[in-house]
Parts: C-alpha cells; sequence; structure tokens
C-alpha cells in the first residue's frame, strides 16, 4: 500500500496488509538478482498505510569495498489498528530497530501523511474520522485539527508555499486550508455529482490543484479562482493515486485497471 525513495535514492521503504515496513538498498543485489533486503521490521498490529523518509544524510559509502553502509534512516510510519479507536503515527529509527516516538490523537485510521517542504520535522495527516491533523517532531501532541470534510479524508499534500494544504475526500469534495488563520478557504466540487476523490496534488507553481477520482478521471481546478479546468481521460478504472513530478513537467497515476500512466502538463 506505500513505497517511498530515500532522498538519496539509495533506500527504498515499502508496507501494506503484510503488516510490516521492508527496507531495501536498491544499490545491491541479493542472488536473485533483486534488490537487497536490509530489514523487516514486523510487529505491527494492522496495515500500513503510509511512509516518509525524513532523512538519510548519514549514508555513507564505505572507502573500501564501495558498500554502501544505512547509518541512519528515520522515517515516519503510520501504524493502523483497524477497529481499536487507537490510531498511532509512529516515528521510527530503521538502524536501532526501535520506535523513537508515537504520536496520538486521530479517531479513526489514518489514510494519509505528508511532510513540509520548509521543513520536515512538521507533517500533516488525514483520516477516516474526517479531520486532517498537523504535528510536529518536536513536540509530542497534534498543532492543530481542521474540521469540515463530511466523510474520509483520503489525501493530503502541502501547498509548495508551505502555509496552506489540500485535501480530498469521500465526500466528493476537495479542499484548500490555511496553516496561519487555521481554516477552510475554498471548498472544490466536480461537475459531475458522482465523484468521490482518491488522491491529490498541486502543481509546483501553486496554481492549479489536480484529484484523482472512482470516476477514472484525474479533475482540474485553479486554485484561485476556483474554476473546474477539465478531467485528464485514460484510465477505465478507479485511480488509486497521483503524484505531480517535482520537475513539474508532469503527473503519474495509477489504477485498478492495472496501469501507470504519465500526463504532461
Amino acid at each position: 500500500m506505500t513505497a517511498v525513495f530515500a532522498p538519496s535514492g539509495n533506500f527504498v521503504a515499502c508496507g501494506g496488509m503484510d503488516n510490516m515496513l521492508t527496507l531495501y538498498d536498491i544499490n545491491n543485489r541479493d542472488a536473485t538478482g533483486g534488490a537487497k533486503l536490509v530489514h523487516e521490521f514486523v510487529g505491527y498490529e494492522g496495515f500500513l498505510s503510509s511512509c516518509r523518509f525524513l532523512d538519510d544524510e548519514k549514508c555513507v559509502t564505505g572507502m573500501f569495498c564501495n558498500h554502501r553502509t544505512l547509518m541512519e534512516v528515520n522515517v515516519i510510519v503510520i501504524d493502523l489498528l483497524p477497529g481499536s479507536g487507537d490510531m498511532k503515527i509512529m516515528q521510527m529509527d530503521l538502524v536501532k530497530k526501535a520506535k523513537i516516538n508515537s504520536f496520538d490523537g486521530h479517531n479513526g485510521d489514518i489514510a494519509a501523511l505528508c511532510l513540509k517542504p520548509q521543513d520536515n520535522q512538521v507533517f500533516l495527516t488525514g483520516s477516516v474520522d474526517r479531520t486532517s491533523r498537523l504535528w510536529d517532531l518536536r513536540t509530542d501532541k497534534c498543532q492543530q485539527t481542521f474540521w469540515g470534510h463530511e466523510a474520509d479524508v483520503n489525501s493530503i499534500q502541502f501547498h509548495p508555499c508551505g502555509n496552506n494544504f489540500v485535501t480530498c475526500s469521500e465526500d466528493k469534495t476537495a479542499r484548500l486550508w490555511d496553516l496561519r488563520s487555521d481554516q477552510e478557504i475554498t471548498v472544490y466540487k466536480p461537475p459531475t455529482p458522482n465523484s468521490s476523490f482518491t488522491s491529490t496534488g498541486v502543481s509546483v507553481s501553486g496554481r492549479l490543484l489536480f484529484c484523482s477520482s472512482d470516476d477514472s478521471s484525474i479533475h482540474m481546478w485553479d486554485l484561485i479562482s476556483g474554476d473546474h479546468l477539465g478531467n485528464l481521460t485514460g484510465h477505465e478504472n478507479r485511480i488509486t493515486q497521483i503524484s505531480v513530478a517535482p520537475s513539474g513537467v508532469g503527473i503519474a497515476s495509477s489504477s485498478w485497471d492495472t496501469s501507470v500512466r504519465c500526463w504532461g502538463l
């Protein structure tokens, strides 16, 4: 359900319905030719919906055999405990194989996580409890809670400026929020009444909002005017995830139709 590159591109962490966090070194191969397994972190009581590397600046290259040694890698991992009402956000040290910290606050499964571009100690989460929450790793509690959605918050992304963020929901809306004023700014609705949203993203310019939908298309809005700019069509089933390229030149999307597509902007 989740897979993410370390900032250097040397490692990949992934997890999902197997209730494990698995770390791979993609620069080294095992006997089968696949990426070398570094470690499997077991013991989770629920599936993992999202994880993010905080840094891997302490990944170094060994001077004698050109072997990369994992010195220290931190990630935030969401640990879901279905039905318990005790949903956890966990910060893990992958080398010491230990939990650094955990954060409580949501009253339902956590569906999404996003790091702040300007400060990766700050992050947002979205949950089936219909809220979005702001956290800081330097504290032990939620900093802000945002209410407004009427159903599960499926996806959350910071605006490039870092002062705003966007969400999308099963309630068939996407929303723009402001951290400084602690409130919702705009609600974006599709022209089709039965389109629930699964994933969201913002253009590098900060002007365009993208939301994938279970109607098999990607909806686009002007963030400032609120105008719906059209749809990217081609998938034949629900789109599960979208990602805006860091260069800003395109979008990648994945779907239940078993395809991944790239779209030029």
